[in-house]
């Protein structure tokens, strides 16, 4: 697998052939439409507190957006680099790559090594092999920073809030951080923890300016930001303030509990062992919860007797199933403490589906 890279800045020669914001360079062959979607995606506005006169130590300090299109695969990574070959104050570069990370997920590359922050002479970048080097976000890391936080509390509800963005086009998600490096870590706590067909979907962005006029699903902000924490932006998005600890109304999900509670090294196990037992039509938490209550009942993990009921009726369906694991699966579920009434009849029906 390889990537078309591609370098978007404020210079005086590229791609467009005169000066200003255009392409420094690209990968030869690269489509006008990936182009097109790297320069809308890739805009970028610093914090106010940087000021007229930023020194070197505010302009690094200024937040990176890494930010994801699932239309087209693009990655990239744009920071604020101040002044542009004029002289002129909000210059940014962007470096941008396009096609499937494979088994690397988008948020993997925070602070990878991968990322470029200077233009070029020429105007050609050879293809990346892949698969691109990742930065310091792991799922350990990850469970670390949520153990840390304070705020796993609210980890149900963005899961469920994102879940809604994602699937039915519902409110954006907004995460209100101190820094675009924890919004990094919730974006990889999501994207560890729902399945992971859906985060293949997910558009995010560890860093906007102005939420406002973005349209990814999931948007990081930060204190310095051109966003107010109203109540009418806890309407209008669902927003989650980590700052201040609190966040938007979101429809309950009962699955969202059960993967925010198992954390993101052992989601990893869970979906693989769901993946399976799976239909493969299924892309709401709501439609993926027997699925997962099933995989974690084989795995030996106790359950609730109130999620017999949702499992008994999945057991009902899934006679496309191996009978052995049918049959083992039904016998745990009969094994439950206080099992609903209608279980025997609700799998006395499964199993003459199953034969």
């Amino acid at each position: 697998m390889s990537y078309q890279q591609m370098y978007y800045t404020s210079c005086e020669k590229g791609l467009s052939g005169y000066a200003g914001y255009q392409f420094n360079a690209a990968t030869p062959g690269t489509p006008d439409e990936i182009l097109r979607r790297v320069e809308a995606l890739t805009s970028y506005e610093a914090p106010r507190n940087v000021g007229h006169a930023p020194t070197e130590a505010d302009i690094e300090a200024c937040p990176v957006n890494l930010c994801f299109s699932p239309e087209g695969d693009v990655t990239a990574q744009v920071v604020f680099v101040g002044e542009d070959y004029s002289g002129r104050l909000g210059n940014y570069f962007a470096h941008a790559v396009s096609g499937r990370a494979g088994g690397t997920l988008p948020i993997e590359l925070w602070r990878s090594s991968v990322w470029a922050r200077k233009i070029v002479d020429g105007t050609d970048l050879p293809a990346l092999p892949g698969p691109l080097p990742t930065g310091p976000i792991t799922r350990p890391a990850v469970d670390a920073f949520l153990e840390s936080s304070g705020l796993l509390r609210l980890l149900p509800a963005l899961l469920a809030a994102v879940e809604r963005a994602v699937t039915i086009g519902d409110r954006s998600v907004v995460i209100y951080e101190r820094d675009a490096d924890r919004i990094a870590h919730w974006i990889a706590a999501v994207s560890y923890m729902l399945p992971p067909a859906m985060v293949r979907e997910m558009s995010f962005a560890t860093y906007q300016h102005r939420p406002g006029r973005a349209r990814q699903h999931v948007m990081g902000t930060v204190p310095g930001a051109d966003f107010t924490l109203s109540e009418g932006a806890f309407e209008s998005y669902y927003l989650f303030d980590f700052v201040g600890g609190r966040a938007s109304a979101i429809p309950d999900r009962p699955l969202a509990d059960r993967l925010a509670g198992n954390g993101a090294v052992e989601a990893e196990q869970m979906w693989l062992a769901a993946t399976p037992l799976a239909a493969g039509t299924e892309r709401t938490l709501d439609d993926w919860r027997p699925v997962m209550l099933a995989a974690a009942l084989l795995a030996g993990v106790p359950l609730e007797p109130a999620e017999a009921g949702p499992l008994v009726g999945w057991l009902g369906a899934a006679a496309r199933l191996p009978a052995a694991p049918w049959e083992r699966l039904a016998r745990l579920v009969l094994g439950l403490p206080d099992p609903p009434p209608a279980l025997l009849a609700g799998l006395a029906g499964g199993a003459r589906a199953a034969r």
